[in-house]
């Protein structure tokens, strides 16, 4: 236990996330890295899955100001970094688009090694 016994100040260099249900089908998977942050969503939609949401008072709050009709991207990639809140979607960002390629690969990878049913 290195990290326990203050041998290393990390274990990974990657996390992977995976979720396929809530409440309804909307798939997706991640990588996070110290620095950044990329999500792939498999399901087609474009739009929020709103039974994903549980029943609450945010959830009718966000519902009254237009969450319903927001626009949910296909692929997000956060710099973690500059933008620790995840508001800015750099996937279409130019001076992006080396590490876009190699987190696309670093997830592809791990899908293919862990059978995801999703390669």
């Amino acid at each position: 236990m290195p990290l326990v016994r203050r041998e290393t100040d990390h274990i990974h260099d990657e996390l992977f996330f995976e979720v396929n249900y809530h409440v309804a089908y909307e798939p997706m998977r991640a990588v996070r890295t110290k620095r950044w942050k990329y999500i792939k969503r498999f399901d087609g939609r474009s739009t929020p899955v709103l039974t994903n949401c549980d029943d609450s008072e945010s959830k009718l709050v966000w519902l009254e100001h237009g969450w319903k009709d927001r626009k949910v991207p296909e692929e997000s990639l956060y710099d973690l970094f500059f933008d620790p809140n995840e508001t800015n979607n750099l996937i279409e960002d130019v001076d992006s688009q080396t590490i876009l390629k190699d987190i696309r690969y670093c997830l592809e990878k791990w899908m293919k090694e862990t059978n995801d049913f999703y390669i």
